[in-house]
């Protein structure tokens, strides 16, 4: 069962303050997307790391991220996939803005 109706998958480590969820948007360039949250990166805050044209790459990108997430060496930094016209927007304006450093580094 899912929390949202457009939720796809959802998975949540308590233990580690891992989330990692992938929807279908209403107003992205791609239908789909994963974001992850993590301590790690953005202080703790949702990043939007990849988009997906079909039901079937999200699903397939969900447990890609699940995977990078959860392995014992974080990634060095995660970029915004820019799925949504406001982060492409940012982008414009402020590439930095838009990559997140793993501070625990």
């Amino acid at each position: 069962m899912h929390f949202f109706p457009r939720q796809l998958k959802r998975y949540h480590d308590e233990d580690s303050s891992t989330l990692v969820s992938t929807i279908k948007v209403m107003a992205g360039e791609e239908p789909y997307e994963t974001a992850v949250e993590h301590p790690a990166f953005n202080n703790g805050k949702l990043v939007v790391v990849e988009g997906y044209s079909s039901r079937k790459e999200a699903i397939e990108g969900h447990y890609k991220w699940v995977a990078i997430m959860t392995h014992a060496e974080l990634p060095d930094k995660l970029v915004d996939a820019q799925n949504s016209p406001i982060s492409q927007i940012l982008a414009l304006l402020d590439p930095e803005s838009i990559e997140y450093e793993n501070m625990e580094e």
